[in-house]
């Protein structure tokens, strides 16, 4: 029995219990209050994360370089090699006889005090294909985001034209919105046009109106390779863009994705396409990549060749 001082509120209190007591019951009964449990992050998804928190041509001062990128001797004077463009083709011929083995000398490379060295490592990454691991992509996501260097940032983009994996669409995006460095955002819409997955396609809708051409151009190209209806308005209107590579891919894209040529004038395309479209995408699916600007199929070593053109080319 509870002493003198407790008998006014005992009552009350057996009462409170009593609730307690039986919703507790019933929430276990019904597992209404229970939360789901997260799996476990992987060291990849942890790097991801923090890659995600680097804004593409600021200064991100928790990305940090290596003063010493080589463990061995040989690994030094592969660096070595990388860091030139005429010599890192040498560099490329020892890595591709054993490529899993050079795997971490490059991801090590990536984060080079040397930007050339960086640049060559990421070249060199893209020309690995099927080589590659998901932690060493995610060293090109780290270069893609974070790097202070523009045209690293769009060398680690165009991997993933060769590369496409879902983990790299999120990122892929936000750079194609947001790299003040045009040559990158292109990059990203090619690459993004490859991954084939339908949640990039409003993203790249948008980047169809990009003050660039050539960023234009490769979203263009990017949304006749995903083969959806849903950017259909904007390629109407990119039949008059001031560039006529961009109006000539525009009207080869609503070809292509409706089965019908209505001609280069706008409004004959309105007249039947002119309708509004949704903005709520499908549920997100993997597509196969199409046979437009997505296509690539890198014979060799071309370290000097890898600069994106300010303009758009036939290229």
């Amino acid at each position: 029995m509870p002493g003198p001082e407790m008998r006014s509120s005992w009552p009350l209190t057996a009462t409170m219990l009593a609730v307690t007591s039986a919703v507790a019951l019933m929430t276990v009964g019904c597992g209404c209050g229970s939360k789901k449990k997260e799996p476990p992050k992987t060291p990849e998804s942890i790097a991801i994360d923090q890659i995600s928190a680097c804004e593409p041509g600021a200064v991100n001062p928790d990305w940090e370089y290596l003063e010493r990128a080589w463990e061995t001797d040989d690994e030094r004077q592969i660096l070595e090699l990388l860091s030139r463009a005429h010599t890192a083709e040498k560099a490329w011929r020892i890595i591709r006889k054993d490529p899993p083995a050079h795997l971490e000398l490059l991801k090590r490379a990536t984060r080079s005090q040397n930007h050339e060295i960086r640049s060559q490592a990421l070249i060199i990454m893209g020309l690995l294909k099927s080589d590659n691991t998901e932690e060493s992509l995610t060293s090109v996501m780290g270069a893609m985001m974070c790097d202070d260097k523009q045209e690293v940032r769009a060398i680690a983009a165009k991997t993933f034209v060769q590369h496409p994996t879902p983990a790299s669409v999120r990122l892929l995006l936000k750079s194609l919105e947001l790299d003040p460095f045009a040559g990158t955002r292109a990059n990203a819409a090619w690459a993004l046009g490859a991954a084939g997955d339908l949640t990039a396609v409003n993203g790249l809708r948008k980047a169809t109106r990009d003050d660039d051409a050539f960023v234009r151009l490769r979203a263009v190209g990017a949304l006749m390779d995903l083969k959806t209806k849903l950017g259909i308005p904007e390629l109407i209107d990119r039949l008059v863009d001031e560039n006529p590579m961009v109006a000539e891919r525009a009207h080869q894209a609503l070809r292509e994705i409706t089965g019908t040529d209505k001609g280069k004038n706008p409004d004959e395309w309105r007249r039947v396409f002119g309708k509004p479209l949704e903005d709520n995408l499908p549920t997100p699916t993997k597509m196969p990549s199409g046979t437009g600007d997505s296509k690539v199929n890198p014979e060799g070593y071309k370290g000097e060749g890898q600069a994106v053109p300010a303009t758009p080319t036939n290229g």
